[in-house]
């Protein structure tokens, strides 16, 4: 229960520089405004109170409960000692959202997103070169979106003031034994801040069975295209995103009345899995995927309505 409470408290204090691979537009429909501000045309929930997930791998949950908990020079010492050469990476995400109900063509939606990306390299210095690098990466995001329908086609916006925390530093093991909480590595002296404002927008042509989308993401900033098909085949959701310079391709199929959903693809030449359960207000997810450091485990929590 203890460890569950720590699992929970790093999803919500929340602090990836990206939305992570599972996030896609046919799984967490409220992430995919994101992607096209248009899809909040087919939103089917108004208020997200909890949106929150959280990315691990093998090595990672035990490194932070580690991390966390050790004061001693002599056990951060033998901490680091059992990673050193390894990377060890978290992501956490929350988005909490209200969006009225559609008024004739219009939509709208305001909410809050924060996430938070970590890296602990710990290595075999000493002294002024540090026994652990650490470099923590935040967003805290204010979003208002506005999407329009036009017959078969919708239009959509996105406001976003964006504020970006980096913290990087190399960490002494006396340093790291006067450091007694792992939200301390967060957010210290050694943190920059920046702000900006983007802007994105988006278009979605709808048939009955076919969607086709185009994005323009970050406009004011380092703009990104995103394209995207979606279509449903014999209960089967087929999907195909071209993000960036990248490719994802997902399937999914949903069961036992719509509650439960099973869903696979590729992202980056790798393959993730997915299962999505709901039941009333909650949802469930858990999800696997490869990245170019290692395998992640990846657990979503929500309440909406």
């Amino acid at each position: 229960m203890r460890n569950f409470l720590f699992l929970i408290s790093i999803t919500t204090l929340i602090y990836s520089q990206e939305l992570v691979v599972l996030n896609s537009t046919l799984n967490h429909k409220s992430l995919s405004i994101f992607y096209n501000p248009a899809n909040l045309d087919s939103f089917d929930t108004n208020i997200g109170v909890w949106n929150s997930s959280v990315d691990l791998d093998k090595d990672s949950w035990s490194f932070i409960k580690e991390l966390n908990s050790n004061s001693s020079t002599l056990k951060i010492s033998n901490l680091l000692n059992k990673n050193i050469g390894k990377t060890i990476n978290s992501k956490a995400y929350n988005f909490s959202y209200f969006t009225p109900a559609k008024q004739d063509r219009y939509h709208w939606l305001i909410g809050y997103y924060s996430d938070m990306d970590t890296y602990f390299m710990p290595h075999s210095g000493f002294g002024s070169t540090g026994a652990m690098d650490s470099q923590i990466y935040r967003n805290s995001l204010f979003i208002a979106t506005q999407s329009i329908r036009y017959n078969d086609i919708s239009l959509g916006l996105n406001l976003k003031s964006n504020s970006i925390n980096k913290t990087q530093h190399s960490y002494s093991i006396l340093e790291m034994s006067q450091i007694h909480s792992f939200t301390k590595y967060i957010e210290n002296r050694y943190t920059q801040k920046e702000n900006s404002f983007d802007i994105d927008t988006g278009i979605n042509y709808n048939l009955s069975n076919l969607k086709l989308g185009v994005s323009l993401l970050n406009i004011s900033n380092n703009s990104t295209m995103n394209l995207s098909l979606f279509t449903n085949y014999q209960n089967f959701n087929l999907g195909v995103e071209q993000i960036d310079n990248d490719t994802r391709f997902e399937i999914n199929r949903a069961f036992i009345n719509n509650n439960l959903t099973i869903s696979s693809g590729v992202f980056k030449e790798n393959l993730y899995l997915g299962i999505d359960y709901r039941y009333s207000i909650y949802n469930i997810s858990f999800g696997s995927y490869q990245d170019k450091i290692s395998r992640k485990y990846q657990l979503n929590l929500s309440v909406n309505w």
